[in-house]
């Protein structure tokens, strides 16, 4: 029963809710949710419909019963007292797919416009920057850089770029459960959100992460992002982790016609020795699944008193050097000058693996330089 409604937020009818659920059944196996036991779930309204307080809703317990991180809480799967309004879009795309719970929706690839032409093309109209990340935290660091004055620049003078961000599916699905990402753009930091593949619920929808950055450009994208919803799933195995996919993100930007780049997985504060400096998950990219050439930007050394950078390009280094794969990264240095006051300043609050600013500020300038560099091209 649904004692309180905690938060919400998104577009109207397409948001999220936070909710206090009081457990009034439970499975004689779920000792930790006895009845009376009260949680806090998470309601998507697109799914579910709008729920209120003395709703009865089924909820879904798993990853909160795993004190998962991301997607550590429950989660509703069904509004009990009465049925959702059918507001499905007219569309043939179907995501989430052979679900209870699959969505309907329009998507880029289907309209019979101009568009439908660009994409029978497979060429985008112009080059843009699109930089491709493993984690989502990276999302608001790198615009952070994009956004960021050069030493010789004021604020007020920063030409600000267009920026969309494509959502794959390898983490969160539906692009509501992105605060970050909604926040983005209710600041006019992000311009468009993409979901592509089975996420869902962005401002547009692909079936692939190439038609989405057919889309991005043709809406006048000036620098793209890609990368995965919330959450991250590694298996400690070769190719068993989510990021894999930022080689085929690289891969599906050069098919395009558009510039690929690639934003390095770094951390100070990892107690993980492979994700020290550069993670190994950059690093088997570069080593054995990179197809095409690209740029890979890195904070610019300073002296001794900063191991962590240099650790971070020692690796990187050393990646390059044994590489077996058929594409190549060239390591750019990247002048921090002012991304330390941007990065403080980002409308959201920056957190990576649980970690803040200041206790992974590696993981965070990495990416600031990406969109730093990003921005230098874009406006070279």
């Amino acid at each position: 029963m649904v004692s309180e409604v905690l938060k919400r937020w998104g577009d109207k009818g397409k948001g999220c809710q936070i909710l206090s659920v009081t457990i009034t059944q439970a499975p004689d196996n779920a000792v930790a949710f006895l009845p009376g036991t009260q949680v806090q779930a998470l309601s998507y309204e697109h799914l579910i419909g709008p729920v209120t307080e003395g709703d009865a809703v089924r909820i879904e317990v798993s990853a909160l019963d795993r004190s998962l991180g991301t997607g550590g809480q429950a989660m509703v799967s069904a509004l009990l007292t009465r049925l959702p309004l059918d507001d499905s879009d007219e569309g043939r795309m179907v995501k989430c797919r052979y679900m209870p719970t699959q969505v309907t929706t329009i998507g880029e690839d289907e309209r019979d416009d101009d568009f439908r032409q660009l994409m029978a093309s497979g060429r985008a109209l112009r080059t843009v920057p699109v930089i491709a990340a493993d984690l989502h935290s990276a999302l608001p660091a790198i615009i952070t850089g994009m956004r960021a004055p050069l030493p010789h620049e004021q604020q007020d003078d920063v030409p600000l770029p267009r920026v969309a961000y494509i959502m794959t599916d390898g983490g969160a699905l539906p692009a509501a459960y992105s605060q970050t990402a909604q926040r983005l753009r209710d600041e006019g930091w992000i311009d468009d959100i993409i979901t592509t593949g089975q996420a869902w619920g962005g401002t547009l929808e692909t079936v692939t992460v190439h038609n989405a950055i057919l889309a991005a450009v043709d809406r006048g994208a000036d620098m793209i992002v890609v990368c995965q919803g919330p959450g991250n799933l590694g298996t400690e195995t070769p190719w068993g982790y989510s990021g894999v996919a930022v080689s085929h993100d690289l891969q599906a930007a050069a098919l395009v016609g558009t510039t690929p780049m690639m934003c390095a997985r770094a951390s100070q504060a990892d107690a993980r020795e492979r994700h020290q400096g550069l993670s190994h998950h950059t690093a088997r990219i570069i080593t054995d699944l990179l197809t095409v050439d690209c740029p890979m930007p890195l904070p610019k050394r300073r002296d001794d008193s900063d191991p962590f950078t240099h650790l971070l390009w020692e690796k990187a280094e050393r990646a390059c050097a044994t590489s077996r794969a058929r594409g190549h990264v060239s390591l750019e240095p990247v002048p921090c000058d002012g991304l330390d006051r941007a990065l403080r300043q980002c409308p959201v609050t920056l957190r990576t693996m649980g970690r803040g600013l200041d206790a992974d500020y590696l993981s965070f300038l990495t990416a600031a330089c990406a969109g730093r560099y990003a921005r230098n091209q874009w406006l070279a």
